[in-house]
């Protein structure tokens, strides 16, 4: 089953920082395997929207899944705590 999921991250730094990070998190995604990744940002703010959509037998085998990736990806400290998770069923409708 896959699993559509949006994260709100705030990220602090200049805009070129926290675009050249959003680069870099963006090629850690796919690399482990991430269909759909997409950012959105407003750097000025610090507000950032990930979107993208994971395969998981159940819901919490994708939360485990995507958390595994994202700390990964955004480098975060053990035992930290993801804010602003969404997930829904993906409805993928074909073309």
């Amino acid at each position: 089953m896959k699993w559509h999921i949006l994260l709100e991250v705030r990220l602090h730094g200049e805009p070129e920082a926290v675009e050249a990070f959003l680069d870099d998190v963006m090629e850690r995604m796919v690399d482990a395997g991430i269909e759909d990744p997409a950012v959105g940002a407003s750097l000025q703010a610090g507000i950032v929207e990930i979107e993208f959509v994971v395969e998981g037998g159940f819901l919490e085998e994708a939360h485990q899944r995507v958390r595994r990736i994202l700390a990964e990806a955004l480098r975060l400290p053990a035992n930290s705590e993801l804010v602003g998770e969404s997930t829904r069923r993906a409805e993928l409708v074909p073309a």
